[in-house]
């Protein structure tokens, strides 16, 4: 409403006209009475017009809230490199696979809620207050759905890659790569199966929770897997190449590579200068079936064609113990010289504070708290290495242990080749053909037989 005050003595306009007014107009709704005083009065005081005065206001409906998607695993962000903290970029590293394991919460839905309250305009007309918009999502592969009153919750099934654009949720259990772990993919790190159908190139690496399959080569990166290891042609090492597998490892020939499973290492062609561990057996009895330097170490033992070569290369091989155990031992020596060296650190200090406290006769408040400290981590030290040397007797004895071991020889055994069962060693002192070679618990050595 405009309000002009009135000219030449002509009567003012009342709010009880303007009220009248909107009756007739058929506005009966939000009706601001004191706004429509107020505005007259002004004008009639000031004899100035006061326009844009609100005579109604309607009321908006109050609609529901729309559902809403939140994600509780952290989704690649599909950046092809990584930020160090230095500054510089790693593009070996990069974001572009969601991994979950199974039964892990995925996403939550909240419903949509009912209209709140309706609203009005202001010739008295409702305004229905609406529902919210609910969330659409389709489940795909390997999730598990669960309902509830307010909200839907999505669960892995399995362990493996997520695959969502908001509106569709699936779990895969294999990842496929269609060329080759390089510069274009990054490092491989998931928690299911990984097919590579092209090569594993140098300085990448492959990581999964299940197997691996490589139907190309590997170069100088690794492979890690907790199930099974395949490569499908060979594993060209550079003396950096490594393969390990909670379960078996299969290779068409490897060189001067570093191959590790938790059961059998499968070679079908041969190997060259390669260090392999296997908790049951070394197994190169196909095709050529050669096995020439490097350091070889199996529980069981190994069964090979051809052990070492015409030009007697040197070679070490170990059976009948348990070599994962082995490495164990390394580390546990390792980690305990960290503890010691903080404890020859703790002692000079403590020894430092001492002298002091002598001198004064009392440590000052600042110095007394640091010796208070380094009493309290002297102990904590001293029981974790404690712990250490009696896990390292533990290792000792099984290390100790001597297994049902042999290695068969089906054709060639060269000079060069030295072969240990525990502090018993065999070597050749010329070309053997078709020999088993073994550990007689009884007489306590070495013996062998032609197979």
């Amino acid at each position: 409403m405009n309000v002009v005050p009135p000219l030449g003595g002509a009567p003012s306009v009342t709010a009880e006209q303007v009220l009248d007014e909107c009756q007739k107009q058929g506005i009966v709704f939000g009706v601001q009475k004191d706004d429509i005083r107020r505005g007259i009065e002004k004008a009639e005081a000031d004899r100035m017009a006061v326009n844009d005065v609100l005579i109604a206001k309607g009321e908006d409906a109050v609609d529901g809230k729309d559902g809403q998607i939140e994600f509780k695993v952290r989704i690649a962000s599909g950046n092809k490199f990584m930020i160090r903290e230095d500054g510089s970029v790693d593009y070996n590293e990069q974001d572009l696979i969601t991994n979950v394991e199974k039964e892990q919460l995925i996403s939550v839905v909240t419903r949509a809620t009912e209209g709140v309250k309706d609203g009005h305009t202001v010739r008295g007309e409702t305004i229905l207050a609406k529902r919210g918009h609910d969330v659409e999502i389709t489940v795909g592969n390997n999730i598990r759905e669960e309902k509830l009153e307010d909200s839907i919750r999505y669960y892995a099934l399995i362990n493996g890659q997520l695959l969502t654009d908001g509106k569709r949720l699936t779990v895969e259990p294999m990842l496929t790569i269609k060329g080759d772990v390089g510069p274009q993919t990054g490092n491989i790190n998931f928690d299911g199966i990984v097919l590579v159908k092209g090569n594993v190139n140098d300085n990448y690496h492959v990581r999964a929770k299940k197997s691996i399959t490589v139907q190309g080569n590997m170069g100088g990166g690794a492979l890690h897997a907790d199930e099974d290891v395949i490569v499908t042609n060979g594993v060209v090492g550079k003396g950096r190449g490594l393969v390990s597998a909670g379960g078996n490892v299969f290779v068409k020939f490897a060189e001067n590579a570093v191959i590790r499973a938790g059961g059998d290492v499968n070679i079908l062609r041969a190997a060259l200068n390669c260090n392999i561990i296997a908790g049951n057996k070394i197994v190169c009895t196909k095709e050529k079936g050669q096995i020439v330097g490097g350091e070889l170490k199996a529980r069981h033992g190994i069964d090979v064609k051809i052990l070492g070569n015409e030009s007697e290369h040197k070679m070490d091989v170990f059976a009948g113990s348990d070599f994962f155990i082995e490495h164990k031992l390394r580390e546990l020596i390792q980690e305990r010289k960290k503890y010691e060296s903080g404890y020859k650190k703790i002692v000079l200090l403590l020894e430092k504070l001492e002298k002091v406290k002598g001198t004064q006769g009392e440590l000052p408040e600042k110095l007394r708290k640091i010796f208070i400290d380094a009493r309290k981590k002297k102990t904590l030290l001293g029981i974790a290495i404690g712990k250490l040397n009696e896990k390292e007797k533990e290792y000792l004895v099984q290390f100790d242990q001597i297994f049902d071991a042999e290695v068969n020889v089906f054709e060639s055994l060269y000079r060069g080749v030295r072969i240990s069962f525990g502090r018993n060693f065999y070597e050749p002192e010329q070309t053997k053909s078709r020999l088993r070679i073994y550990y007689n618990t009884d007489y306590e050595k070495i013996m062998y037989a032609k197979i």
